[in-house]
């Protein structure tokens, strides 16, 4: 699936937008995996925390959004 303009098309702003908190987390293990770097308990922690968050923010049940007309 492209994830370009389609995204954002497909889906809402608020859907898609938690999960640019994935770009650091790619970035550290891409260079885990390319330049062979190793991360400490803290540094491991740190981002176990940032994907439990995403989780919880990606898998909490929502509410159905209810738009309001303006009464005249």
């Amino acid at each position: 699936m492209r994830c370009g303009g389609g995204c954002w098309r497909r889906y809402t702003t608020a859907t898609v937008t938690p999960f640019a908190l994935l770009v650091p987390f790619v970035g550290a293990v891409s260079s885990s995996l390319a330049f062979g770097e190793r991360f400490g308990p803290l540094r491991l922690a740190g981002m176990a925390l940032v994907l439990a968050g995403l989780a919880v923010i990606v898998l909490a049940p929502r509410e159905p959004s209810v738009i309001l007309s303006p009464s005249s």
